[in-house]
């Protein structure tokens, strides 16, 4: 959710690009070419993808970025702006050091996932929502609301059979919505 949008223009523009990250993932996913405008974004997706969105060329699962807008839309459906945005931000901010720290620095891990990275999604993700904490005005209530929704977003990208853009969003949500 986007701070300044109401409730309906959240849920309006998620359920539009959710829309559209589906339509592009029936097409991708049955490998159906729609012209010029399915070539120019597969030139930009395709690398993005990870192993188990494209296993050599044959099209599995959905993306994590669609898996990302179904947990936004939910999320946005389901619970307060506050739980929302810090939810959001822990996904983002903590997934993204997570995957870049853990592929640099990482060996051992469970699942794929390293240890390494995942020490670094708390570290990032507990920085982040101390900023919003104290860029929204937010007591200690919720500053450590937010750092046990960091930890259980953390377990839910490490643990969860799940992609892990919907398990952190979700798990995350969840714990800020029962603390809170």
């Amino acid at each position: 959710m986007i701070w300044h949008l109401s409730y309906v223009q959240s849920l309006l523009l998620f359920g539009v690009l959710l829309v559209l990250a589906l339509c592009y993932e029936l097409l991708r996913l049955r490998n159906i070419e729609v012209g010029f405008l399915y070539k120019e974004l597969a030139k930009f997706i395709q690398p993005l993808l990870r192993a188990h969105e494209d296993e050599r060329g044959v099209h599995r699962n959905l993306t994590g970025a669609t898996y990302m807008l179904v947990a936004v839309f939910l999320a946005i459906l389901i619970f307060p702006k506050l739980i929302v945005v810090t939810s959001l931000v822990i996904m983002l901010i903590g997934d993204s050091f997570a995957a870049i720290i853990g592929r640099k620095l990482g060996k051992h891990g469970y699942r794929g996932k390293s240890w390494i990275g995942s020490l670094a999604f708390i570290i990032s993700s507990i920085i982040a929502v101390t900023i919003i904490a104290i860029l929204l005005e937010q007591g200690a209530h919720y500053l450590l609301s937010a750092y046990a929704a960091v930890v259980a977003g953390m377990l839910a990208e490490k643990f969860l059979p799940i992609d892990d853009n919907f398990g952190i969003a979700m798990a995350s949500s969840l714990v800020l919505y029962a603390l809170i």
